[in-house]
């Protein structure tokens, strides 16, 4: 049976957040939600803004309630919080160019007409505006606590616990506040009930229903394979399907960076490539990787972070080309190599902290690793219940095996509860930095795809143009891939369909990279075109290798074709091929490096 909240103490309650009980956090946030409120209005001046404040606040105090020596003081603790986060809101606004007039904006416009007729005066709407005008002209003294005491819920302990008063104090402190309103009143309203009167009148102002609800709208979408863009009739976009690169375009363009598009030929149609996505294929590795896992048919060959020593190494680049801070947190279990630019973290509520501190604080959306589906990045774009339910877009919340349990925005966003298990780490976006030179980009870049490339093991994988070898040798293992097991050629069958796909469409992108560092490292433009001829040949090869199994696909027809020795035996010569190819690519590019040294 779980514990009644509404009747625990204060300190009781701090003592059961601590411990991750998420009821105990709502309590706390609807004991004193409306306390908090109210002093925030009283410090920035606006009701909406201090809705803001408020929701800042909340964050701030749940997620450092260690700092609260003692829970019974929780309440005049969160006071001082509510008064630093509001000061830095007002900083930051009058740093913004925006005048804030502290208490001058209580009520609207309309409510300080003081020359309505008697009978407007005694109608519910311009009595309500009399009474908020009548409560904004109080002293700053009397003005907080009346409206702590009313948005709070009428309770004189509580007032006095968040004021750090004696309750005698709280009590006085209404009561003068009720006579200077009574005073401060219109005539027609002076004999008028005073609670029911500015319980009626603040009723607008209180917080809404869905406070703990937070959605930042317009997120682009990520998804396997291609959508229409809607500005474009049947013009496509270029396919997206890494999820990394994919997430971070955009999380990108949703926080301002201006994104280019290139209208292009290519599979019999027209195409939408958008150079944001190019320039994080390439910036990050992705564009250049080959990965096989040694003596292993491994599901996860493909994933970005297994490129490097550092898994956090290749967003980082792609964050630091875009002139952005990163950071990174996640679970022990989901990390393999180098963990020290990389927060371990077991603790769902810090993850829940951070998530909410991001969207709410920052506006910032937060690309997660796991939530639903497989632990593959997705764009966490909002929460609901304080972080209980997390809101956004995945590359698998349209597919059956992970949509159970899932519920929808009306825009599209996924909602998930119980994501805590599901999750393995979190990658943060921070502040913009300075912006490295477009050319300093390319070179930096180009010099990452070399290393890639002519690296031949990451760990336990074989890696760039060794990779190929490992595959091949892999796929022509016979034995391995017996006719009579479906389960096992499905298995196998996704390693190497992994494989081709990555170089179909990595190579595809660093074709477009590397022209467009072409436009900028003029010198060695030759060189890189010819690099970019390779990248286009070795795309091309991958589609001949769909082709011989009856395309592009995972249906049980294509997977038996894949079975079959003698359609591995022609696929063979097509990666050896592609490997020659990237080899001499990889060779344009350290010839054109050293023509811009």
């Amino acid at each position: 049976m779980g514990i009644a909240m509404d009747g625990l103490t204060d300190a009781e309650l701090v003592a059961l957040a601590r411990a991750g009980r998420r009821e105990a956090c709502g309590e706390l946030i609807a004991r004193y939600q409306g306390y908090v409120y109210a002093h925030a209005h009283g410090v920035v001046g606006r009701w909406t803004d201090a809705q803001d404040v408020t929701q800042e606040v909340f964050i701030r105090a749940l997620g450092t309630l260690g700092q609260v020596r003692d829970g019974q003081c929780f309440a005049g603790w969160l006071r001082r919080v509510t008064h630093s986060v509001a000061l830095n809101w007002v900083r930051k606004q009058q740093i913004g160019g925006r005048r804030v007039l502290q208490g001058t904006e209580a009520v609207p416009e309309a409510y300080a007409r003081l020359s309505a007729t008697p009978q407007q005066l005694l109608s519910g709407r311009e009595s309500a505006q009399q009474v908020l005008t009548a409560i904004a002209s109080l002293p700053p003294k009397y003005r907080e606590p009346l409206e702590m005491y009313y948005l709070g819920g009428m309770s004189h302990r509580r007032l006095a616990d968040f004021l750090d008063i004696p309750l005698g104090t709280a009590q006085a402190l209404v009561h003068r506040a009720r006579q200077r309103l009574r005073a401060a009143l219109p005539r027609q309203l002076m004999h008028a009930e005073v609670d029911a009167m500015v319980t009626e009148a603040i009723g607008e102002h209180q917080l809404p229903g869905d406070f703990s609800h937070k959605v930042l709208e317009n997120v682009p979408r990520v998804a396997y394979g291609v959508e229409p863009r809607k500005s474009d009739g049947d013009v496509q976009r270029c396919p997206e399907d890494d999820p990394f690169p994919s997430c971070l375009r955009a999380c990108f363009e949703f926080m301002g960076h201006q994104s280019s598009h290139e209208l292009i030929s290519g599979h019999g149609g027209q195409w939408w490539l958008n150079h944001t996505y190019v320039s994080i294929m390439g910036t990050s590795g992705a564009a250049f990787r080959l990965l096989w896992r040694e003596g292993d048919w491994f599901g996860g060959n493909v994933g970005l972070p297994y490129i490097a020593d550092d898994p956090a190494e290749p967003v980082r680049r792609a964050c630091d080309a875009m002139g952005r801070a990163c950071s990174f947190i996640f679970k022990p279990a989901f990390v393999e190599g180098s963990t020290d630019t990389i927060t371990l973290c077991d603790d769902a509520v810090e993850y829940r902290r951070r998530i909410v501190e991001s969207i709410g604080e920052h506006g910032r959306p937060v690309i997660a690793c796991g939530v639903v589906g497989p632990p593959e990045p997705c764009i966490i774009t909002g929460y609901d219940d304080d972080g209980d339910i997390l809101i956004g877009w995945s590359f698998f919340q349209g597919m059956p095996d992970f949509a159970a349990g899932l519920g929808f925005e009306p825009g599209g966003y996924f909602r998930k509860a119980d994501w805590g298990s599901d999750l393995a780490g979190i990658v943060l976006l921070g502040d913009e930095q300075e912006r490295p030179a477009l050319r300093d980009v390319y070179r930096v870049a180009l010099r990452w795809g070399v290393e890639l490339a002519r690296r031949a093991r990451v760990r336990t994988f074989h890696a760039g143009h060794a990779a190929y070898t490992a595959w091949v040798d892999a796929i022509q293992r016979d034995d391995e891939l017996p006719a009579n097991n479906m389960a096992l050629l499905r298995e196998r069958h996704m390693a190497h369909d992994d494989a081709v796909c990555t170089v179909a469409e990595a190579r595809w992108y660093a074709m477009h990279f590397v022209k467009r560092a072409a436009l900028e490292l003029r010198e060695a433009a030759q060189n890189l075109q010819a690099a970019a001829a390779c990248f286009e040949v070795e795309h091309d090869l991958m589609w001949k290798v769909w082709g011989l199994v009856g395309g592009m696909g995972r249906s049980g027809e294509q997977i038996r074709r894949f079975a079959d020795p003698v359609t591995r035996r022609q696929i063979v010569p097509l990666i050896m091929t592609a490997r020659d190819k990237d080899v001499e690519a990889t060779g344009h590019i350290e010839r054109a490096l050293e023509l811009t040294d």
